[in-house]
């Protein structure tokens, strides 16, 4: 078995997936602190481009901090 396929098995949850497990549970631990790191380079990108695409990304925003909740 190889690098790949040992990476993919893990975030697949195939065979052990500790990995992948791991870091669900650590998301899930650090939620707010994960939220609150796509709101802050939410915040940069609209910064570095003048706000003018701020609907996206803060629609992208919306879809990240959707999913942190769901893992």
């Amino acid at each position: 078995m190889g690098l790949f396929d040992k990476a993919k098995d893990a975030l697949q949850g195939n065979g052990e997936g500790t990995t992948a497990d791991k870091a669900r549970d650590l998301a899930n631990q650090h939620e707010a602190k994960i939220d609150r790191g796509i709101e802050q380079a939410g915040d940069k990108l609209d910064s570095r481009t003048g706000d003018k695409h701020a609907a996206h990304v803060d629609k992208g925003q919306q879809f990240l901090q959707d999913k942190t909740g769901n893992l």
